[in-house]
């Protein structure tokens, strides 16, 4: 699931780095997180092409929330979206590393049985 999450957003790297940017813009001009959110969801309901993915902000934390085949994925604002989307692939191994882990003990734990 990860690799699938960071192999979209590199596929639509210019529509997430388009959305950061206005973003980050709006910040920079005095825009509170939460006036952003708020117009980016009635540009969201307007079917504004490069928002189909976007779902909202968090403005405690500065996150983007994005929506990838139906998953919520969090971004960071304080990162690129290349470090974002490494940050997900880096996930994705750990948890496949865990997992190719895990299998092992738990089939000897019911090979015991």
């Amino acid at each position: 699931m990860y690799y699938e999450h960071g192999a979209f957003i590199y596929a639509n790297f210019n529509a997430m780095q388009k959305l950061f940017t206005l973003i980050l813009d709006a910040k920079e001009k005095g825009h509170k997180l939460e006036e952003i959110n708020a117009k980016l969801q009635l540009a969201k309901n307007d079917n504004f092409k490069d928002l189909a993915f976007f779902f909202r902000l968090i403005p405690a934390t500065r996150q983007v929330i994005v929506l990838i085949n139906k998953n919520e994925v969090y971004l960071d604002l304080n990162k690129t979206i290349g470090e974002n989307a490494n940050l997900i692939y880096t996930k994705g191994k750990k948890a496949e590393k865990k997992l190719k882990g895990t299998l092992p003990a738990i089939e000897n734990t019911l090979d015991a049985f």
